[in-house]
């Protein structure tokens, strides 16, 4: 593999990251199934790997559901606490 194709599959994953972690910023999870209508260029096995680099970066976590898969958004580091709704 060339060093141009490398670093393109670099910028691609770093853009399908970015914009995962984007819809973090207004919610706390999302299903995988949702997620994945957001990216029709890509295939779900692409947006599936990019979760697991973000699991493994300990950005999300994948909660697995009988039908799909719940991906948790982990707060940023440095953030003031966990973002819940606290009902009264």
């Amino acid at each position: 593999m060339t060093a141009d194709v490398k670093e393109t599959r670099g910028r691609i994953h770093s853009s399908i990251d970015d914009t995962i972690l984007s819809l973090g910023r207004n919610r706390r999870s999302i299903m995988f199934s949702e997620l994945a209508q957001t990216f029709p260029q890509h295939s779900w096995h692409s947006v599936f790997c990019a979760l697991n680099r973000l699991a493994e970066e300990s950005q999300v976590e994948l909660v697995p559901h009988q039908w799909d898969h719940e991906v948790v958004f982990e707060p940023a580091r440095g953030a003031e606490g966990p973002r819940t709704v606290r009902h009264q």
